[in-house]
């Protein structure tokens, strides 16, 4: 699998100016040790993307974005048990131009090649906002985590300690 997108996905997402806030579901496969030029001897993947990661996360919220969630993919519930992926995240960009100029500046800033060097494979979904019926999220929570309507259930972790957030349609 790919790490960047083909010309013909390259163009439709620059065609598209809808000017409304993008979710990037991002599903990705870890290579087992880190190859090229960033690579750190004896590191993983998994470590080499982190710092990558970590890096993209302020440039991200640097520019009006937001990491919503990153966990590890432990279970595959529904779907094809021969795709395996070691990792899901959710982030949130203003627009899907908001995306683009985020990633070139990350290029440009040198911070790619440390995703280059731990990922082997990735899918990444551009995501709209949709309604189901009318939506709500607990009050105290949603301001607690800074969520607003219609966000998708979020496993929050800290430590030993859970919640999950949920949406959900109001009768």
């Amino acid at each position: 699998m790919p790490i960047i997108p083909t010309d013909e996905q390259l163009g439709e997402l620059l065609a598209d100016t809808r000017d409304t806030p993008v979710v990037m579901i991002n599903l990705l496969r870890f290579k087992a040790d880190a190859e090229g030029d960033k690579a750190i001897d004896g590191e993983s993947g998994e470590a080499a993307y982190m710092r990558y990661a970590e890096s993209m996360r302020r440039l991200v919220e640097s520019g009006g974005g937001r990491f919503l969630w990153m966990g590890k993919v432990d279970q595959v519930v529904i779907g094809d048990t021969g795709e395996r992926f070691d990792a899901a995240g959710l982030v949130e960009y203003p627009s899907r131009s908001g995306f683009v100029e985020m990633v070139m500046k990350a290029e440009q800033s040198g911070i790619s090649g440390d995703r280059a060097a731990g990922l082997d494979s990735q899918w990444l979904l551009g995501n709209s906002s949709f309604s189901i019926g009318r939506l709500s999220v607990c009050p105290s929570i949603s301001t607690a985590f800074g969520i607003r309507a219609n966000t998708p259930p979020i496993l929050f972790r800290s430590g030993r300690k859970s919640a999950l957030i949920s949406a959900f349609p109001l009768g």
